[in-house]
């Protein structure tokens, strides 16, 4: 018996890879298998991803990637009406050691994934990139130091995510540098979204019948210096630990809790797996920042239904009063956030299609802390919903796979934003700036899971943030890059 356990860990586990750049493609194929197969997939709601590709015990690729945007990628206000390239080259190492024996086999893998990313056709710099744009992040940008006429308008930025990844048949872990992402939403996810620049972090997930276990640490940056003349930022931290309970093969719920902290030490009570973050930062004065919530989704015929929800601070005795501030308090503790979704598939012949609508609603005051040590980013960049608090957002996302190869699409979102800060008038108000865009594209392989190229026109609009209306092609060819 144990002999037969020990060949099939070993056959799932033969062909290594873990996809650290999350796809949108990739996420949508997914959830129409889970459909298909009427069963709940945790790529559909976890990420990086750990699949199965290559049976070298070291491998060394080449990496690049060239992208141009008529629309400047949205990289921020100042340049959306210059045509941008990007250009991405790089290289990425895997190292794979299987350990078989019949007891407690287990996998050893290692990977690095490094970019050198340098786009072009700048007129204009800041410190808001991609802010308005949740696909893409920067952590740190420089200007570039060409003399040529061209190449000197642009920035440089490195990217580099790596890890070391340990699976058995009772737990995986890993640590590493890339960007978590829990939750069933294709658009962004109330907390740890993926839409953030990399952070060094600690991940162990533990298998029980029917019930996994996550519980995760990781370095955020504040971007807080720590003095007038020193240019170290103060420390921030993460942590975060979740259930997902499978309570049939096509339903799945999940619950979690997360904290974060400005100390600068490990809190050794949030690392401990038994215990409530709830109780334990309250046993520390309150001085961090706990938020907790859950998703779930239920998969019957050809839909898929999920939802979130996340409460950053709770007051039950004022849970069914009114938002407005009251005298004697400066916040009325209800701060929430929640995320609606339908997906339906559509099969003819060969060919499938997804239609997709998902929903986002923020109070103003989620997210906010009256510490700035404590607030919920990451190089400035939200690690909850990427529109932050005071939010609503309506997504549109329609696919028709025509072969392995080929794939068209259509995206429209409308996403609203007001103020948000600690003990503002917590009634959502999104009424700040607006911005709707439509998205239509094709999207080839012509090399499955190494080369291939993107092709979309962009119609974005917003008064407030673009003075109007921008639109334009934007091209992508890719080589060994998934995103």
């Amino acid at each position: 018996m144990f002999n037969n356990i020990s060949i099939i860990f070993f056959i799932t586990l033969c062909f290594p890879s873990m996809k650290t750049d999350f796809n949108n493609l990739e996420y949508i194929k997914n959830e129409i298998n889970a459909i298909n197969l009427r069963s709940v997939n945790s790529e559909t709601f976890s990420s990086p991803i750990y699949s199965n590709s290559s049976n070298k015990p070291i491998s060394v690729k080449p990496i690049f990637g060239i992208r141009m945007s008529q629309i400047g990628f949205e990289l921020d206000s100042l340049n959306v009406n210059n045509t941008l390239t990007w250009i991405s080259p790089g290289v990425s190492i895997e190292l794979y050691k299987p350990v078989i024996n019949h007891i407690f086999p287990l996998i050893i893998y290692g990977w690095s994934n490094f970019y050198k990313h340098s786009m072009y056709g700048i007129s204009d710099y800041s410190d808001n990139y991609f802010k308005l744009n949740p696909n893409h992040y920067i952590g740190y940008s420089s200007k570039s130091q060409w003399d040529d006429d061209f190449l000197k308008n642009g920035i440089d930025f490195d990217e580099n995510t790596y890890g070391l990844f340990i699976k058995s048949n009772l737990f995986e872990f890993k640590i590493g540098n890339y960007s978590p992402r829990f939750g069933p939403f294709l658009s962004s996810n109330l907390f740890l979204s993926g839409q953030y620049p990399a952070f060094s972090n600690v991940h162990l997930k533990i298998y029980f019948k029917n019930i996994q276990y996550h519980l995760l640490c990781g370095d955020l940056e504040s971007t807080i210096l720590t003095g007038d003349n020193d240019s170290f930022f103060e420390p921030r931290t993460v942590y975060y630990h979740r259930f997902d309970f499978y309570i049939k093969k096509n339903l799945r719920i999940s619950i979690f809790e997360s904290i974060i902290s400005g100390h600068n030490r490990i809190d050794l009570s949030y690392l401990n797996p038994l215990s409530f973050y709830w109780s334990s930062q309250h046993t520390k004065a309150d001085k961090d920042n706990l938020l907790m919530g859950f998703d779930g989704e239920y998969i019957t015929g050809n839909w898929r239904f999920y939802g979130a929800f996340i409460m950053d601070e709770w007051a039950p005795t004022k849970t069914f009063g009114p938002n407005e501030i009251s005298e004697d308090d400066t916040h009325n503790h209800n701060w929430f956030g929640y995320q609606l979704g339908i997906t339906r598939i559509i099969t003819l012949g060969d060919i499938i299609s997804s239609i997709k609508f998902e929903y986002a609603a923020t109070s103003p005051n989620l997210y906010s802390h009256d510490l700035e040590r404590n607030l919920t980013q990451h190089h400035n960049y939200n690690i909850g919903y990427w529109n932050g608090g005071n939010s609503e957002n309506w997504n549109l996302y329609c696919n028709t796979i025509l072969s392995e190869k080929a794939t068209i699409y259509f995206y429209y979102s409308n996403n609203s934003k007001g103020v948000t800060d600690y003990g503002v008038d917590n009634n959502i108000n999104p009424n700040l700036w607006k911005k709707t865009n439509y998205k239509i594209g094709l999207e080839y392989s012509l090399i499955p899971k190494k080369i291939g190229f993107d092709i979309s026109y962009n119609m974005v609009s917003s008064d407030k943030l673009y003075n109007g209306k921008i639109n334009g092609f934007a091209f992508n060819l890719k080589y060994n890059i998934d995103y």
